[in-house]
């Protein structure tokens, strides 16, 4: 996770093209928390701020583990299972 500043082109304009595109932008609060953009009129795209594509979260019907989607800051989808509690 890096400040938006810092980002390259190509990584600013993937997160640009998800907004474009309608994916939910989160920023990193003052208290080290996702906070979604959209609350906050949107993205500001601020140099000293880091953002992201929300995770997607996909439940599982009749299983005890969900599968959690983060996005690398090139876009490209991570996975992994969490098993419910």
């Amino acid at each position: 996770m890096r400040e938006f500043g810092k980002l390259s082109r190509e990584e600013k304009g993937e997160l640009l093209l998800a907004h474009h595109e309608g994916r939910e932008i989160e920023f990193l609060g003052m208290d080290r928390t996702w906070k979604s953009a959209a609350n906050d009129g949107g993205p500001g795209w601020c140099r000293g701020v880091a953002y992201r594509v929300k995770p997607i979260t996909l439940e599982v019907p009749n299983c005890n583990f969900r599968v959690e989607v983060t996005f690398t800051s090139s876009g490209n989808p991570v996975s992994k299972i969490v098993h419910n509690k």
